[in-house]
C-alpha cells in the first residue's frame, strides 16, 4: 500500500512538472497566437506612422511570448533553423551602412537592426514551440487565431461596405472615399486587406484538411471571407485563390501517393476532395454574385497598377546598377527616385518603396543585401526535398506563397504584423538545424536580453506617444506650450528613434529661422533624404538662393517640380513673395519657378494620361 501511494505521488509530481512546461509553452504560443490576429484589427491609423500601434503589438506579443518561453519554461531547448542569419546578416549590413554614413539619421539604422534583432528572437522561439509542442498543436493555434482575425476583418469590411461603419466607431475604421471603390477593414489599406483575407482562407482550408473545423462552419467562413476579399477591390486576390487552390490538390496528390505507397487510404483524402470542391464552388458562385459590384468591376483595371508599379521597378534596376556592391542605402529610395525623373515624363508620384521585394533589396541593398537575404534562404529551400509533404506543411507553404506574392507586388514583409506571420510560416517548415539547451547563465543572459528588449519596446511607445501629442495634435499656441514642445523636441532627438520624425515636423527648434544659410541647409538635406516631401524638396531650393547658390537653387526647383508637377503652383507665389522682399537673392529663382509652371501647365496633359 505504501508503494502505491509512493507511486501515486510520483506520479502527481511529474504531471504536476509536465503541467509547468506544457503551460509555459501553451501561454506563449498563445502570446503567438494574438500577434497574428489583435494588430491586424487595430482601428487606430494616425500621422505619423499610421501602422505604429498594429506594429508595435505585434513586436510586443513576439517578446512577450519570448520571455514567457524563456522565463517560465523549466527545460529549454531553442532551436535555430538555417533561415535565422537571413535577419542576422540583414542587420550586419545595415550596420555596415550606418558606420560608412549612407544613413542620413543613425536612429534610422538602429532602429531597423533593433526589428531584425526582433525577427531572429522570433524565429528561434517559434521554432522552439514548434518542436516541443508538436506541428499540429503549434499550427491548429496559429490558424485558428488567423482565422478568428479574419471573420472579424471580414464583418468589419461588410460593415464598412453598407456605409453602416459610423455606427461602430470607434472600433471600426471610417472609409475615406466610397465603398465602390473598395473596403480595407481596420487595416485601412485595401491590398493589406486582401492579404489577410487570403491567410485567413488559407487557414480554413488547413483546418478543414485536419478535420479541425466541421463542415457546416466551413461553408459560411469561406463565403464571408471570399466575399470580403472581392469587397477589398484588390486585384491581387485572383492570384491568391488560384495559388491556394493549386497547393490544396498538390496537397491530396501528395497524401494519395504516400497511401498507396504504404498501401492505406486515410478518411482525410477524401475530406480534402470535398474540401476543394466546396471551395471552388462557392468561390466561382461568390464571384458570380459579386460580378454586378462596382470593386468587381475595378479588378480589371490593371493599367493603373501595372504602370506605377512598372515605373518603379525600372527605377529601382536603375538604382542597382548605379550601386551594384551596397545599394543606394535602407531609406535613400525616395531620395535617389527623384534624382533619376526626367522634365516632363508621365507622373507615377513618389514612394519610398519599389513594391518587389526582390527589387527593394537590390536597390537599397545591393549585391550584399540580397545575398544576406536569400542565401539562408535557398539553404532552407534544399532541405524541403527531404521533408514529407504533410498538412502544416501544406499551411506553411499557402501561408508563405501568399506572401511572396504579395511581396511582389507591395512591401508586406516591411510591417511587422506581416513578418510575423512569415516567421511562423517557417517555423512550420523547416526542422531543426541547431540546438542549444538554455540553462544558469545562459536562461539568466537570455531572460535579461529579453527584459531589456521588452524595456525598449515600451519605451518607445511613450516616444511615440510623445511625438504624436505633441506635433500630431491640435494644441493650443501658448508661451508654456512652446517650451514644452521645444523641451519634448530635444529630448526625442537624443533618446529615441524618432530623430527624423522630430527634425521633419519642427526644424525651427535645432536651426532657428536666425541661422546661418550653411546651418539650415544641412538639416534640410538631412530631412529630404529621410523623406523628400514636396514641402522639404522645395524648401531646398529656396535655402540654396539664401546661400547665393542660384545657379543650384534653379537645378534643384526644377528638380521638386519634376518629382510633384501638380504641388508647383502653390510653391510659385512663395518664391515670388521672396524675390519682392530680396531680389537679388530670388530674383532669377522666382522667374525660373515661373516659367516652369508654365510649361508644366502645358505638358499637363502628357503627364497625367
Amino acid at each position: 500500500m505504501q508503494k502505491l501511494i509512493i507511486r501515486a505521488q510520483e506520479k502527481s509530481a511529474i504531471g504536476e512538472v509536465d503541467l509547468v512546461r506544457s503551460f509555459a509553452a501553451i501561454s506563449s504560443l498563445c502570446m503567438l497566437s494574438l500577434m497574428a490576429c489583435l494588430p491586424f484589427l487595430l482601428p487606430i491609423h494616425v500621422d505619423p506612422i499610421p501602422s505604429f500601434y498594429s506594429e508595435w503589438w505585434a513586436v510586443f506579443f513576439g517578446l512577450a511570448g519570448a520571455l514567457v518561453f524563456v522565463l517560465f519554461s523549466s527545460e529549454i531547448k531553442l532551436v535555430l533553423p538555417s533561415i535565422t542569419f537571413t535577419p542576422i546578416l540583414l542587420a550586419l549590413v545595415v550596420a555596415l551602412q550606418i558606420s560608412l554614413g549612407m544613413f542620413a539619421y543613425r536612429a534610422s539604422g538602429y532602429f531597423l537592426i533593433a526589428n531584425l534583432v526582433w525577427v531572429a528572437v522570433l524565429i528561434i522561439v517559434a521554432s522552439s514551440l514548434c518542436e516541443k509542442l508538436g506541428a499540429k498543436k503549434f499550427a491548429v493555434f496559429i490558424a485558428t487565431s488567423i482565422l478568428c482575425g479574419g471573420v472579424l476583418s471580414s464583418v468589419v469590411g461588410c460593415v464598412q461596405a453598407v456605409g453602416m461603419h459610423h455606427y461602430f466607431a470607434p472600433w471600426v475604421t471610417p472609409l475615406l472615399g466610397p465603398a465602390g471603390v473598395g473596403v480595407y477593414g481596420n487595416l485601412a489599406q485595401q491590398n493589406h486587406f486582401a492579404n489577410y483575407l487570403a491567410l485567413a482562407l488559407a487557414s480554413a482550408l488547413y483546418l478543414r484538411a485536419s478535420m479541425t473545423l466541421s463542415l457546416r462552419k466551413f461553408i459560411p467562413i469561406i463565403s464571408l471571407l471570399i466575399t470580403s476579399a472581392i469587397l477589398s477591390g484588390s486585384r491581387s486576390i485572383w492570384l491568391y485563390f488560384a495559388v491556394l487552390s493549386g497547393l490544396f490538390i498538390l496537397l491530396r496528390r501528395a497524401r494519395n501517393n504516400t497511401n498507396a505507397k504504404h498501401e492505406t487510404r486515410k478518411p482525410s483524402g477524401h475530406l480534402t476532395r470535398k474540401a476543394i470542391t466546396l471551395f471552388c464552388a462557392f468561390g466561382i458562385a461568390t464571384f458570380l454574385i459579386a460580378s454586378q459590384l462596382p470593386q468587381f468591376q475595378r479588378l480589371f483595371q490593371l493599367s493603373e497598377t501595372l504602370g506605377s508599379r512598372s515605373f518603379l521597378w525600372r527605377h529601382a534596376v536603375d538604382m542597382f546598377f548605379a550601386h551594384p556592391i551596397l545599394g543606394v542605402g535602407f531609406d535613400a529610395f525616395a531620395f535617389n527616385l527623384i534624382g533619376q525623373l526626367q522634365f516632363g515624363a508621365k507622373y507615377w508620384g513618389i514612394d519610398q518603396f519599389a513594391h518587389n521585394l526582390i527589387l527593394q533589396l537590390l536597390a537599397v541593398s545591393g549585391i550584399l543585401g540580397i545575398a544576406a537575404f536569400l542565401l539562408p534562404i535557398l539553404f532552407s529551400i534544399r532541405r524541403q526535398r527531404q521533408l514529407a509533404f504533410t498538412a502544416e506543411r501544406f499551411f506553411a507553404f499557402c501561408l508563405i506563397a501568399i506572401l511572396i506574392i504579395h511581396s511582389l507586388l507591395e512591401q508586406p514583409l516591411f510591417f511587422t504584423y506581416f513578418l510575423g506571420i512569415a516567421v511562423i510560416s517557417v517555423a512550420l517548415l523547416e526542422p531543426a538545424r541547431w540546438q542549444i539547451k538554455v540553462v544558469g547563465l545562459t536562461r539568466l543572459c537570455a531572460s535579461a536580453f529579453l527584459f531589456l528588449a521588452l524595456f525598449l519596446a515600451l519605451k518607445t511607445m511613450s516616444d511615440y506617444l510623445a511625438l504624436e501629442e505633441t506635433f500630431y495634435t491640435p494644441q493650443y499656441v501658448t508661451d508654456q506650450a512652446l517650451q514644452q514642445r521645444e523641451l519634448t523636441a530635444k529630448n526625442l532627438h537624443q533618446n529615441s528613434f524618432f530623430t527624423p520624425y522630430v527634425e521633419l515636423a519642427a526644424p525651427e527648434v535645432f536651426v532657428s529661422n536666425e541661422a546661418s544659410a550653411k546651418e539650415k541647409l544641412a538639416l534640410n538635406q538631412r530631412v529630404r533624404h529621410f523623406a523628400p516631401t514636396a514641402e522639404v524638396e522645395f524648401r531646398h531650393a529656396a535655402l540654396l538662393a539664401e546661400d547665393n547658390q542660384t545657379d543650384a537653387a534653379i537645378v534643384q526647383f526644377q528638380r521638386a517640380a519634376t518629382a510633384y508637377p501638380y504641388d508647383t503652383n502653390d510653391y510659385v507665389a512663395r518664391f515670388q513673395m521672396l524675390a519682392e522682399s530680396d531680389f537679388a537673392r530670388y530674383g532669377r529663382l522666382a522667374e525660373f519657378a515661373q516659367q516652369t509652371a508654365v510649361r508644366l501647365n502645358q505638358l499637363a496633359p502628357r503627364i497625367s494620361q
